[in-house]
């Protein structure tokens, strides 16, 4: 436009392509009082002319064309700088009308305002043409919108100074004196266009975008604001955080998404791990699964391992007994599973026909017993028939009394099938008691064989034991 101006004092608008220049530019003057867009100031139009700079302590929004909104049609504005790596949009600029080279969209929940302040904003760009005489301009247009970028209102308007061949910093300001009321919800749509001002009948015209070194962005009137936590929402995400505009809110921790520790009942995911302990003031409940599973104590704390519907105590010795607390002692009711397969019961070179299952702390009350074998035993050359019972130092058939375990089956569920002092009848306060002082003895598994025959002649058979007890040290 300068260009213009100094031939027109001098006389050489003699040709057309001068007069269409002169006519192009006073176009683009009166679009921009009309609009009520203010100009900054303009610098020599150079290859790489700086005009201006900027200024204000307003909302930046970071246009990124490389990054599609959540509406058709339009990409993002951002309040960060994008990571994406630098992006170029280009327009073949022909005539004297404005070309839409992008539509940007800022983020749901931005800018979180209420109003759009009357005040200087700032506009910062990167551009440039295809040659010292294509002799572009680019026009910024700023609208609210609601929260589904439907409704979109023009608020402003500002035309940048000319710029020319190699790339420009483009910089310059836009006041209003007028401020607009945003809903909160409301967003901002920037569109950015582009027109040839003089030279050559085509303009090519490039603006750069994302990076480092040229990224475009918009200053708006939107005072900053720092970031306000609010209280801890009710809407699990995989963030564990929402954001609106400025305020955070944390999101509480589901069985499916991660989040914070609320006041109120919660279902959680993942295995968790306490180094130092956990107190339970309203009880335990546990679920489990289908797998193995071990319950024990290392003498303070509870330790359950595994994962099955049935827990298998790591012994129902002193150091393996889970601690519950009582009034002036303590009360606990365990499950002791144990399966014993028949190499352990043989006596070919690899021990008696006992197997040790347990060591007995004193004033431990067996409840029940039951015995159920999964794989038959076979009879030995010579013998009649695979005898089996259970009992503890003392005493081998005190719980379980001789009982054929040539067939598969389950043993204890039948009052015959018990010791003498296990039996319903026999049973003081519903339970036996192996010794109320001493802590030595043992828990056995002892096969017979009835008529002759040896044990060494056992290829298969395997029993699975479960023990009902309660513990009152």
């Amino acid at each position: 436009m300068s260009n213009v101006r100094t031939r027109l004092k001098k006389g050489q608008l003699a040709d057309e392509t001068a007069i269409n220049d002169l006519l192009l530019g006073i176009y683009l003057r009166l679009e921009e009082v009309e609009r009520g867009g203010g100009v900054g100031p303009q610098g020599e139009t150079g290859e790489a002319g700086a005009f201006g700079a900027a200024g204000g302590t307003g909302r930046i929004f970071y246009l990124d064309p490389a990054n599609a909104s959540d509406v058709v049609g339009m990409t993002t504005a951002l309040d960060t700088p994008s990571s994406n790596a630098e992006t170029t949009l280009s327009v073949a600029a022909t005539g004297i009308g404005y070309n839409l080279l992008g539509t940007f969209i800022s983020e749901p929940g931005s800018p979180g305002a209420t109003s759009l302040p009357a005040g200087v904003a700032f506009r910062h760009f990167h551009c440039e043409t295809g040659a010292v005489n294509q002799v572009a301009s680019l026009k910024l247009e700023l609208y609210t919108a609601n929260s589904a970028g439907a409704g979109a209102t023009l608020r402003r308007t500002a035309i940048s100074p000319d710029f020319s061949n190699g790339i420009s910093e483009i910089q310059w300001s836009n006041t209003d004196s007028s401020g607009y009321a945003m809903a909160l919800t409301d967003r901002l749509i920037f569109k950015v266009y582009v027109a040839r001002v003089g030279g050559p009948a085509t303009c090519n015209i490039t603006v750069y975008f994302n990076g480092t070194a040229r990224n475009s962005y918009v200053q708006t009137t939107i005072a900053t604001a720092g970031l306000a936590l609010a209280a801890v929402g009710a809407a699990p995400n995989a963030n564990a955080a929402t954001l609106s505009g400025s305020t955070l809110n944390l999101e509480p921790a589901s069985s499916t998404q991660p989040g914070v520790v609320t006041t109120a009942a919660q279902t959680w995911a993942g295995r968790k791990t306490f180094n130092n302990g956990a107190t339970m003031a309203d009880g335990l409940s546990l679920v489990l699964g289908t797998s193995g599973n071990t319950i024990a104590n290392d003498g303070s704390n509870l330790i359950i391992t595994g994962n099955n519907t049935t827990a298998t105590c790591a012994g129902l010795d002193a150091t393996a007994a889970v601690a519950v607390p009582g009034y002036n002692g303590s009360l606990k009711r365990g499950l002791y599973k144990i399966t014993v397969p028949y190499t352990t019961l043989d006596d070919a070179g690899m021990g008696p026909n006992s197997a040790v299952l347990a060591t007995l702390p004193a004033k431990l009350r067996f409840v029940s017993c039951i015995a159920d074998v999964t794989t038959a035993f076979n009879t030995p050359a010579g013998a009649t028939d695979v005898l089996m019972q259970v009992g503890y130092t003392g005493d081998l058939a005190a719980l379980l009394a001789s009982v054929s375990v040539t067939a598969t089956k389950v043993v204890g569920d039948a009052d015959a099938e018990l010791g003498t002092n296990f039996v319903r009848a026999a049973r003081i306060q519903g339970g036996l008691v192996p010794s109320w002082t001493v802590a030595s003895n043992q828990l056995f598994v002892t096969l017979t064989l009835a008529t002759g025959g040896s044990l060494a002649g056992l290829t298969q058979g395997s029993v699975t034991l479960y023990f009902i007890y309660d513990r009152m040290d």
